[in-house]
């Protein structure tokens, strides 16, 4: 059953307390755990964190006391989301958590570019899609040096882990994030090969500009 945040209503404030008994969450046997389930804990366990760090942002930008009060009562309440972060055994390794967190970020993704009407937006996605590909596949590697196992154990073979760009190919000017490219042009003239292989937007060069890419890593031996 789909989730509309929208519209649903949400749990009164003092219906959230918990009791002591309730925090006490039994963590997943990482042996027997589904790979989605552990993407679903990861991807939970973030959006809530990012929403403390949105409420903290909010009540540094706003002087009304209405909503302060609103933050507080709402912060005490958010002392209790270890309970989702506690579902995380500490027996498994931070390689393996790492190994299903990149897994969330390519299926998620994926589904994210496949579903996006907007060519521009689109663009962004198959950008981030190639960044995870290539983490996924690098820790596929580490996984394997530093533990001797196989990443496709951890993923279940649900998600392909296959070589990711070269090295030289990764590494690029971080300026080049900050880059956008009117959307009107990627419609009108349709994303050329250097858009759909740089996502955001090509570098300099790709569309006629002079070249002005600095510091490229050496290729891996």
């Amino acid at each position: 059953m789909g989730f509309n945040r929208l519209i649903e209503k949400g749990i009164p404030f003092d219906d959230r307390v918990r009791t002591w008994s309730s925090l006490n969450t039994v963590p997943y046997d990482k042996n027997d755990i589904h790979p989605y389930t552990r993407c679903r804990v990861i991807v939970m366990n973030g959006a809530e964190f990012e929403a403390v760090a949105f409420s903290h942002q909010f009540n540094r930008h706003t002087d009304v006391p209405e909503l302060k009060a609103a933050l507080a009562q709402t912060w005490a309440i958010e002392q209790q989301q270890r309970v989702v972060n506690w579902l995380i055994p500490g027996e498994e390794s931070t390689l393996v958590v790492t190994l299903g967190y990149e897994q969330e970020a390519v299926d998620l993704t994926a589904w994210l570019a496949r579903s996006e009407p907007d060519p521009y937006l689109k663009l962004t996605y198959d950008f981030g899609l190639l960044e995870d590909f290539d983490h996924i596949y690098r820790y596929a590697n580490l996984y394997e040096l530093l533990e001797g196992k196989r990443a496709e154990d951890v993923v279940n073979r649900l998600t392909e882990v296959m070589p990711g760009r070269p090295t030289a190919n990764e590494h690029r000017d971080p300026r080049g994030s900050a880059r956008r490219c009117g959307r009107q042009a990627v419609r009108a003239r349709g994303p050329p090969a250097a858009a759909r292989s740089y996502g955001r937007c090509p570098p300099a060069g790709a569309w006629g500009a002079p070249e002005r890419r600095v510091n490229r890593a050496a290729p891996a031996p």
